[in-house]
């Protein structure tokens, strides 16, 4: 089975300031010049027309409508696991009718967030919802509640609250990118990697390899770019984006067996 990556948005109603994703981080509606002629001479096919007009593009351009056609092109549902990331997921505004509609599909996956916005629960879509630093009571919405072992937050007692309140959790090392000192987290983590391969789509709806890849000129959803799917077994085991999804499939046996049982190979073109 492959994991397939959308950054939804590239923006967040917090401002963590250790998060590893702030420096892409934008305002909501943002959006930059955009030299058409340098871009392959062309918006994409389903660009949003008030962009075209303007001579501007959106960093949160992704809509239902086109991804959900790209989804059904190239990501059958018994070979892919979408994980839904950011920002901030629940900032989308389609979330509401995204969800189940991949649901009807049958696809699988989970929905990182903050859990502080409204997003349909789901038993296909399980939100785990990581409990900030600043955050003092549990974010209202969750399936799983991910810890932080940050050094200045008192995340012992987030866990304490968790056990009390029979609430499935798990705690993550924290990292200290954020500080230009290091690259790595507290803890030297190795993780077990059950997927095949890797996908990513990002915020305006281009089309990558893993996360920290760069998209090629022109590969985007809205011209049905197909996939570029990475060998997982190549370089995920020191990755936190694959293993911080792994850490959870002990709160959700079948879609761990699932995932388990559904190996079997890499569809599409690949990266090594």
């Amino acid at each position: 089975m492959n994991i397939l990556f959308v950054y939804l948005m590239q923006s967040c109603n917090l401002n963590c300031y250790y998060c590893t994703f702030k420096q892409w981080l934008r305002p909501l509606d943002f959006k930059e010049p955009f030299n058409h002629r340098a871009h392959d001479n062309a918006y994409p096919v389903g660009w949003a027309e008030d962009d075209v007009a303007n001579g501007v593009r959106s960093f949160n351009a992704i809509r239902n409508e086109p991804f959900l056609e790209w989804v059904d092109a190239y990501c059958p549902p018994e070979k892919t696991f979408i994980v839904f990331t950011g920002g901030e997921p629940s900032l989308y505004k389609e979330i509401v009718t995204l969800i189940p509609a991949l649901c009807d599909r049958g696809y699988y996956g989970f929905i990182q967030t903050n859990g502080l916005l409204y997003i349909p629960k789901t038993d296909n879509f399980k939100l785990i919802t990581c409990w900030h630093h600043r955050v003092k009571k549990i974010p209202p919405y969750y399936d799983s509640i991910q810890i932080i072992k940050n050094p200045v937050d008192n995340w012992e007692k987030k866990v304490q609250y968790c056990e009390a309140n029979k609430i499935p959790y798990k705690t993550v090392p924290f990292n200290y990118c954020w500080t230009g000192k290091s690259s790595m987290p507290e803890e030297n983590t190795e993780w077990q990697v059950d997927f095949d391969g890797i996908a990513t789509i990002f915020s305006m709806g281009h089309v990558a390899g893993c996360p920290s890849s760069y998209p090629k000129l022109g590969s985007h959803i809205f011209n049905m770019t197909p996939p570029v799917w990475t060998n997982c077994f190549n370089s995920c085991s020191r990755c936190g984006a694959v293993g911080g999804v792994q850490l959870f499939f002990d709160h959700y046996p079948n879609i761990k067996a699932m995932v388990e049982n559904s190996k079997g190979g890499i569809y599409g073109s690949r990266e090594n």
